[in-house]
């Protein structure tokens, strides 16, 4: 894009216009390499409108879940488990994609307390994440997971306080 051309977007954007781009990509000299299994697939991005289990139109499953201002840290977590564990039931195999939205655990100087930032790092990383294709939280945005998603749900989530 020469500087003419920047000068043409620029008040276009001020004016509060649409602005089109178009992007040239070069061409690939060598042809892609298939992906293998080792390989994660990206879902596409398709955040369900409304909490649930939902069947996606490229055969992943979307879940949306939405922790309360009064669900504690034991509560969201077997919400989660419940859901994946549901979907697997539903959809056995298929890509699992979970949205995951924090209402009212906020810090008193910002972010999340303590409890949730711990929800989302530790439990989520060592936990969870195993079971999912892709992931969005508050705290980290979305992710996908480099290796392959695990089918083998436990039956049941047992969380002790460290001793």
């Amino acid at each position: 894009m020469d500087s003419a051309q920047r000068r043409s977007v620029r008040k276009r954007a001020a004016a509060g216009l649409a602005i089109r781009t178009h992007v040239v990509l070069p061409r690939l000299s060598q042809p892609l390499r298939k992906m293998d299994q080792k390989t994660p697939r990206a879902p596409a991005y398709n955040k369900p409108k409304k909490p649930g289990i939902w069947m996606n139109f490229d055969n992943t499953v979307g879940l949306y879940l939405i922790i309360a201002a009064d669900d504690s840290f034991d509560q969201a977590a077997q919400a989660v488990f419940a859901a994946i564990r549901e979907a697997e039931a539903r959809f056995p195999g298929w890509p699992r994609m979970l949205y995951l939205d924090i209402v009212g655990h906020d810090h008193a100087r910002g972010g999340f307390t303590n409890e949730f930032v711990e929800f989302q790092q530790e439990f989520w990383f060592s936990v969870i994440a195993p079971f999912l294709t892709a992931f969005e939280l508050p705290l980290t945005g979305c992710l996908l997971n480099p290796d392959p998603q695990r089918n083998d749900m436990p039956d049941d989530l047992v969380i002790r306080e460290a001793t």
